[in-house]
């Protein structure tokens, strides 16, 4: 059974009957048997498609072979009957595939699907610009994206440099003053939590260094204080000694000998 013609009866989507006729075929004696007739109520065809949207002022209809209006998403133009007619010749001329058009200086974007049962043509026909306008609010946003995941970066590359970088810099700079004989040196602890415990850490290490030189200062210091003080211990009564054999000689020679000890 093959669908011949199909015409709607009403103007009113509620109303509208579409009479489809076919004719009956017997294969066994390869002759037409009659007429097969049967109606569909153009609502039920409309609610298929109803909640589909193309762009924000495109539309869906459907035709049959010869352009004549099934259905429509307009029901002004289910009652006029009125379609513009450079949309069914081009849908006519372009069956199941896309295409594009350009109609009183404007772009359009179609597309077509045929039924293998019916033979009725799906139509849909958009304006290329609603459809590049959402292309441009995407490619927008994501230009915007990258901006601000530019931005994000540039922040995160201060706020590593306030945080991290600068205070490693003052550990290096303390650490080179340190090396140079500074034991006064200190680093504030500033910056993130690793960078201010191994401040706090090299405080520590400098105050513990200091303490062991000055203590091995001291050490060395009274080593030296003792060392002196034996020398002297040594030293002294040779010194008495000699200033006393001294004075004796010159009594010696300056007095007679029978004055002499």
């Amino acid at each position: 059974m093959y669908p011949t013609s199909a015409q709607p009866f009403s103007n009113t989507r509620e109303d509208n009957v579409i009479l489809a006729v076919s004719r009956i075929f017997d294969y066994s004696t390869m002759q037409y048997k009659g007429l097969c007739i049967f109606t569909i109520f153009e609502q039920a065809i409309y609610e298929k498609y109803m909640n589909n949207r193309i762009g924000k002022t495109g539309k869906i209809f459907i035709i049959d072979e010869n352009g004549s209006l099934i259905s429509h998403m307009d029901e002004n133009a289910l009652k006029t009957k009125n379609v513009n007619p450079v949309w069914v010749e081009n849908a006519l001329a372009n069956k199941n595939k896309s295409f594009t058009f350009t109609e009183k200086g404007k772009t359009y974007l179609g597309f077509t699907q045929t039924s293998g049962l019916t033979g009725w043509i799906t139509v849909g026909i958009v304006p290329l610009n609603e459809l590049t306008e959402k292309m441009n609010k995407l490619s927008f946003l994501a230009y915007a994206i990258m901006v601000i995941a530019i931005l994000i970066t540039f922040a995160a590359a201060v706020f590593i440099s306030v945080t991290i970088t600068s205070p490693m810099n003052r550990v290096i700079e303390s650490m080179r003053e340190f090396q140079e004989g500074n034991f006064n040196t200190r680093i504030d602890l500033i910056g993130g939590y690793e960078v201010s415990k191994l401040a706090e850490y090299f405080n520590i290490m400098v105050e513990k260094i200091k303490e062991l030189i000055t203590k091995e200062y001291e050490l060395e210091r009274k080593k030296k204080e003792a060392e002196l003080y034996v020398l002297q211990a040594q030293i002294n009564p040779h010194f008495l000694y000699n200033t006393l054999e001294s004075i004796v000689w010159k009594a010696k020679l300056s007095v007679p000998k029978k004055f002499v000890i």
